[in-house]
Order: C-alpha cells, then sequence, then structure tokens
C-alpha cells in the first residue's frame, strides 16, 4: 500500500480454468510452503498452466518447492502421545505410517490420531510429488516461462521448513 502496489492474497483452487479470470493478469505470483509438491504430475501441469496465465507480460512466477533430496525414501511406522500437535490442538496418540514410491517419485504420509480423552480416531493422509530441477524447469518453460533462477531459502533457518525457489518470467 505504502508504495501504491496492489497486493492481494488469494484464496482459489490453482486447478479451477478460471482463474485468471478472477485475478486478471498480475505483475506476481508466488506459491509458498513447498506445497507446489501437494499436486500430482497433471494436477500440477494444469496449477502451472492456470498460475502462469494469471501473469501479465513480464510477470514473475515464484515456487517454493520441496527438492527430491530432501525427500524421505524409507517405509516406517512411528507413534508417540503428545500434548498437541499441528494436527490438534488436544493431547493425543499419534500414529504414523510413511511410504515412498521410487516408480512414481512420490510419498505418502499417513496420521492417525487417538484423541485421549474421548478415544476418537482420525485419519490425516499426506501425498507429494518428487520433481528435479530440470523437470520444474522443463514445467516453466511449457507455459512461456523463461529467464528461469534458481535461489536458496529466502532465511536459510531451517531446512526441514523451508526450501529453495525456482523463479521465472512470462515471456509472451
Amino acid at each position: 500500500e505504502r508504495d501504491g502496489l496492489d497486493c492481494r492474497f488469494l484464496a482459489a483452487d490453482l486447478a479451477d480454468d478460471d482463474l485468471v479470470g478472477r485475478t486478471g493478469p498480475v505483475g506476481l505470483v508466488a506459491f509458498w510452503f513447498g506445497e507446489f509438491n501437494a499436486f500430482a504430475p497433471e494436477a500440477a501441469r494444469q496449477v502451472m498452466r492456470n498460475l502462469a496465465a494469471c501473469l501479465a507480460p513480464g510477470g514473475i512466477l515464484v515456487v517454493e518447492y520441496q527438492p527430491r533430496d530432501l525427500f524421505r525414501t524409507d517405509d516406517s511406522q512411528t507413534w508417540q502421545a503428545v500434548e498437541s500437535s499441528v494436527l490438534s490442538d488436544e493431547p493425543h496418540l499419534w500414529l504414523q505410517e510413511h511410504h515412498w514410491s521410487e516408480e512414481q517419485r512420490a510419498e505418502i504420509t499417513v496420521h492417525w490420531l487417538v484423541d485421549l480423552a474421548s478415544g476418537a480416531l482420525t485419519r490425516h493422509a499426506q501425498c507429494h510429488q518428487a520433481w528435479s530441477d530440470a523437470q520444474l524447469e522443463a514445467l516453466f518453460v511449457a507455459q512461456g516461462l523463461g529467464e528461469l533462477e534458481h535461489h536458496p531459502p529466502i532465511t536459510g533457518v531451517d531446512h526441514r521448513f523451508e526450501f529453495p525457489l525456482i523463479v521465472g518470467r512470462r515471456l509472451l
């Protein structure tokens, strides 16, 4: 606001083909927290098409992504009793199952929570697709994005929670 820039946060379905119709052309789209990895390959291609379409010519797309070498490639099961976690504010038993598929270059983690007060069981699942730098670059280029640059995490405080960036500019 201080500099007269139109800065907005948009909560939207990134796979929605009318995303550009709701945003109009913009100068910058930033996609944080490594969540690009949460999309399966075909959905990721659709998201990339939509994000690139939102950019005005010369606009910049920034994607923070989890690099392939930070994916766990083991199969494991763990459990712990916790007072709270990212999945619940209440005391619970937290069981986790993790599986890596080398063929799919993807991981799935299933979280089972048993609420200690009620005994209620809930299930949460996460899937993440690993992309090589070359594969990400190809996704950018396929959508008319060029002048690609790779950057390290912004603060470098904790590699478990912040990831490198790939930045591209819409050429046409």
